[in-house]
C-alpha cells in the first residue's frame, strides 16, 4: 500500500461556481413542472431546451467538482502488487523492489537483505537503517514470507578462532573416529555451496574432503547468493559437522523457506540419514500451533527410529527476538529434539578445556537462546551446549573467502558429527541421545557462570545451557561399558542347626525322663529338648 508523503490540500472550489452550478439545476426542475402543461408541438422544444440546461448542470459538476474528488481518492489509494512481476537477478532469485532500496542503489536479494539484519552488527549503523527501511517497506512485505532464520553470528572482532575438529576433540573425542560408514543430514531454507570451498577447506585441515551430496526438496535449489547471504550458514554447518567426523557422508537438504519446504526437508532427512543437524528456526510466537505440533510429529517419528535431530537454540538471548518477553526458539523447543545452546569455550596451549561459560555479549543481538516453552509443557531448552560465541567462533571458507562465524548454528553441526563418530565407536549401536544425556548426566561439564538475559546458569540442568557441554569420551565409556543397576543382595542361605555335644550320662537321663513323661511336664519337655539338640531322636 502506498500513501502520499504528507496531507494533500484541499481543493479550493469557488462559491459563485456553486452558486451558478446551483441555479441551473433548480431552473431545470422548474422547467420540468411547466413541461407538462404544454402543446405537444411546444413540448418538444421545452424538451430540447431542458435537456441543454441538464447537460450544461452535468458538465459544470465534473468540471468544477472533479479535483475535490480526485484528492479524496487519492488520499485511500492503494496500489496493488503483482508478485509475478517482482524483479529477480540472474540467477531467478527475488530482488527487494527498488522501491525500497532506501539509501542503497544496488539491488540486493530477499535473502541477502534478511541475512545481513539478521547479522545485526555486520554491518555500519547506516547500513543498517537502510536495509531495516527497505524491509519495512510495504512492496518488501508483498513479497516474501520467511518461515525461519539461520542462527549464525559474525564477530565484530576476533579473540579466538577455531575448527570444529578442535573443539571436539576440547570435548573428549578420540579423533581416530570419524564417523565412517555413517550418513548425516543438514537441513537448509536457502543458500548453497561449491566443491572448490570444501576443497579448499579440508585440504587447509589436511584431511580428504568428505562426501558432501545437494539434495533439492520441494523445489529448493542449491544456489549460492553470497558470503552475506545464507552462503554462510550452509558450509558453517557442513564445514564443522565434516571437520568432526570427516569419514561420513552427508547429505545437504536444500527447501523452500516455508513451512511446508521445511517440515518436507524434515521428514526426507529422517528418512534417508542417521543423523541430522537443524540450524534454522524462530520463536515460539511466531509459529502457528498447529504446524508446530505437526513439525513434532515428525520429529518424535524420526526419535522413535533411532535419528537423533540436533536443533540451535537461537542466537539473541532469552527473548530470541519474540517481542517483550521471553521465548525459545522452534524447531528447538520439540521434546522431541536435542536442543543446542552456546558457551564461550577458551582452550589452553595444549587444546584442553581451559575454561568454558555461558555466551552472551548481548542480551538481545548475541547470547545464547534458552528458557521454557509456552507450547510444549515442561518443556526447557537448551538440553546440551557448546562453543557458539562469535569471538571464539569457527574458521571456514565461504565462497572463497575465509571467515569466522559463530552461533547455535555451529552447535547443531558440531553435535551430528560427535554423533556419527559415536556410532562408529560403538559398532553402529543405536542410543537415545537426549535419553542417555539425561540418565547420565555424569557425561557433561556442568557450565554454571553466565546467563542470557532472563535464565541464569548454576549446578544441574539449567535454560542456559541445559545439562551443559558433552564429552564424547565419557559418554562413550556410558554406552559401551554401561554402569550396571545396582544387584540386590542374594538371600543368604538357613544355617545348618547346631548339634550339641553331650556326655553319654546326660544323653541317657534325656531319654529316660523323655520316654517316661516325667511330671512336672516342663522336665519332660526339656529332656526332648536336649535331644533334639544332640541330634538324637525323640519320640512323640
Amino acid at each position: 500500500m502506498t500513501k502520499p508523503d504528507r496531507p494533500q490540500p484541499e481543493p479550493v472550489v469557488k462559491a459563485g461556481t456553486v452558486g451558478s452550478t446551483i441555479a441551473a439545476v433548480v431552473s431545470a426542475g422548474g422547467m420540468v413542472f411547466v413541461f407538462f402543461g404544454l402543446t405537444s408541438s411546444a413540448r418538444v422544444a421545452q424538451f430540447t431546451q431542458l435537456t441543454a440546461v441538464f447537460v450544461t448542470a452535468a458538465v459544470t459538476a465534473i468540471v468544477f467538482l472533479a479535483p475535490y474528488v480526485a484528492a479524496l481518492r487519492a488520499r485511500n489509494k492503494v496500489t496493488p502488487i503483482t508478485l509475478k512481476a517482482t524483479p529477480r537477478d540472474a540467477h531467478g532469485r527475488q530482488l527487494v523492489p527498488a522501491a525500497a532500496y532506501g539509501a542503497h542503489a544496488a539491488p540486493i536479494t530477499v535473502d541477502e537483505l534478511l541475512h545481513r539484519l539478521d547479522q545485526q552488527h555486520a554491518e555500519p549503523v547506516d547500513e543498517l537503517a537502510a536495509w531495516a527501511h527497505a524491509l519495512n517497506h510495504p512492496d518488501t512485505q508483498e513479497t516474501i514470507r520467511m518461515t525461519a532464520l539461520s542462527h549464525t553470528r559474525r564477530p565484530r572482532t576476533v579473540s579466538t578462532s577455531y575448527t570444529g575438529r578442535q573443539v571436539a576433540q576440547a570435548y573428549g573425542l578420540d579423533p581416530k573416529w570419524t564417523g565412517k560408514g555413517f550418513t548425516g543430514g543438514l537441513v537448509e531454507l536457502g543458500g548453497g555451496f561449491g566443491k572448490s570451498d570444501l576443497t579448499a577447506y579440508f585440504g587447509r585441515l589436511g584431511i580428504p574432503t568428505p562426501s558432501v551430496v545437494a539434495v533439492a526438496v520441494a523445489g529448493g535449489k542449491n544456489t549460492s547468493d553470497g558470503p552475506d547471504g545464507a552462503d554462510g550458514e550452509v558450509l558453517l554447518d557442513i564445514e564443522v559437522a565434516a571437520a568432526v567426523a570427516p569419514g561420513a557422508s552427508y547429505r545437504v537438504y536444500f527447501a523452500p523457506n516455508t513451512d511446508d519446504g521445511f517440515l518436507a526437508a524434515i521428514e526426507q532427512a529422517i528418512k534417508e540419514c542417521d543423523a541430522v543437524s537443524i540450524s534454522w528456526g524462530g520463536p515460539e510466537n511466531a509459529w502457528d500451533p498447529n504446524t508446530m505440533d505437526m513439525f513434532d510429529q515428525a520429529l518424535a517419528a524420526g526419535r522413535k527410529a533411532g535419528v537423533p535431530v540436533f536443533a540451535a537454540a537461537g542466537d539473541t538471548g532469552s527473548g530470541d527476538s519474540g517481542g517483550r518477553g521471553n521465548h525459545v526458539d522452534f524447531p528447538a523447543s520439540s521434546p522431541n529434539v536435542v536442543g543446542c545452546g552456546g558457551t564461550r569455550l577458551t582452550l589452553n596451549a595444549d587444546g584442553t578445556r581451559a575454561a568454558e561459560v555461558v555466551w552472551d555479549d548481548n542480551d538481545t543481538s548475541s547470547a545464547t537462546g534458552g528458557g521454557v516453552s509456552t507450547h510444549f509443557p515442561g518443556r526447557d531448552v537448551p538440553d546440551v551446549a557448546g562453543n557458539a560465541d562469535p569471538q571464539t567462533g569457527y574458521e571456514v571458507i565461504v565462497d572463497g573467502e575465509q571467515l569466522v562465524i559463530g552461533g547455535t548454528s555451529a552447535v547443531a553441526p558440531l553435535y551430528l558429527g560427535m554423533f556419527l563418530a559415536l556410532l562408529e565407536a560403538t559398532g553402529g549401536h543405536r542410543f537415545d541421545f537426549l535419553n542417555t544425556v539425561a540418565t547420565n548426566p555424569q557425561v557433561c561439564f556442568d557450565v554454571v557462570q553466565g546467563d542470557n538475559g532472563g535464565f541464569r546458569a548454576g549446578p544441574g540442568r539449567d535454560q542456559t545451557t541445559g545439562y551443559g557441554v558433552v564429552d564424547a569420551g565419557k559418554l562413550l565409556a556410558v554406552l559401551v561399558d554401561p554402569i550396571p543397576d545396582p544387584v540386590p543382595p542374594s538371600p543368604q542361605p538357613t544355617p545348618a542347626p547346631t548339634v550339641l555335644e553331650l556326655p553319654d550320662d546326660i544323653l541317657a537321663w534325656a531319654r529316660k525322663v523323655a520316654a517316661e513323661r516325667w511330671q512336672p511336664q516342663y522336665a519332660s519337655n526339656a529332656a526332648k529338648h536336649l535331644l533334639k539338640l544332640a541330634g538324637q531322636p525323640v519320640s512323640s
